[in-house]
C-alpha cells in the first residue's frame, strides 16, 4: 500500500491492515498472513465472539448463543494505526495521509465513536461543509439542509439529532457557517483551504477523549 500510494518510508507506521466484519474489527500485526486470516476468519470470528453465559457454567449441558458466522464476511482495511501517537499524527502535513485520515475520523464520528459537545458537533459539521463545497455559499448548503431533513444526518451523528433536534441544531450550524466563512474574509482567501479544514477537522478530534481508542461493537445476550 505504501508503494501504491507512494507514501515515503517515514509514515510507514501510521496505518496498519486491519481485518474486520460485521461484528469484530482486529488490527494484524506485521508478521501476519492477511490471506490465510480472511480464508479462515468465520472461525476467528465465531471464537472471538462466543463465550459461556453464567447459565452455561453452571448447567454446561445448556445452550450457549453462537455467532451467525455466515453473516461475518471479512474485508482488509488499511485504517490508522492504533498506537500512533497523537503528538506524531499533529505534525503530519502530507496532504493524502492526511485525507485518509481524516476520512477515517469522519467516519467514526459519524459513528458517535467520538462523544462530543454540542457546539463541537456544530464545529465538525462546519468544517465538513467547507471541506466539500467548491463555492462557499451559505445559500446552498441553506437549501441542502431544509429540502432533506435526512441531510443533515451527514454532518451530525444520529444519536445527537435525536436528543438535541434537527430544528435546533440546523440553525445553529447555518449560523457558524456563516461566521466561519462568509463573513469572516480570510477564510475564502486562505490557500488550499480543504487540507486547511482538514487538519482543523482532525485537530478537533484530536482533543477529544475518546480519539486513537480501538472500538469493539457487538451483541450482549
Amino acid at each position: 500500500m505504501m508503494t501504491r500510494l507512494r507514501l515515503p518510508n517515514e509514515v510507514s507506521h501510521v496505518f496498519g491492515i486491519w481485518i474486520c466484519s460485521k461484528s469484530v474489527r482486529i488490527q494484524l500485526n506485521p508478521d501476519h498472513k492477511p490471506v490465510q486470516f480472511l480464508l479462515n476468519w468465520k472461525r476467528y470470528a465465531s471464537e472471538l465472539t462466543t463465550s459461556p453465559t453464567e447459565s452455561s457454567l453452571r448447567n454446561p449441558s445448556a445452550s450457549i448463543p453462537t455467532l451467525n458466522s455466515n453473516s461475518e464476511d471479512a474485508q482488509l482495511w488499511w485504517s490508522r494505526d492504533t498506537l500512533l501517537k497523537i503528538e506524531f499524527e499533529q505534525r503530519l502535513r502530507i496532504p493524502h495521509v492526511i485525507h485518509l485520515l481524516f476520512l477515517e475520523a469522519y467516519q467514526n464520528y459519524l459513528l458517535a465513536y467520538y462523544p462530543c459537545t454540542d457546539e463541537d458537533a456544530i464545529e465538525f459539521a462546519v468544517l465538513m461543509m467547507g471541506i466539500n463545497e467548491k463555492q462557499l455559499d451559505d445559500k446552498l448548503w441553506e437549501n441542502f439542509l431544509y429540502y432533506d431533513a435526512t441531510n443533515i444526518s451527514l454532518l451530525i451523528p444520529a444519536e445527537k439529532l435525536k436528543r438535541a433536534g434537527i430544528a435546533y441544531l440546523r440553525r445553529k450550524i447555518l449560523k457558524r457557517y456563516k461566521e466561519v466563512f462568509i463573513d469572516d474574509q480570510t477564510m475564502q482567501n486562505r490557500p488550499q483551504l480543504p487540507l486547511y479544514l482538514k487538519m482543523q477537522f482532525l485537530n478537533l478530534a484530536q482533543n477529544l477523549t475518546s480519539y486513537g481508542s480501538s472500538f469493539f461493537t457487538g451483541n450482549f445476550y
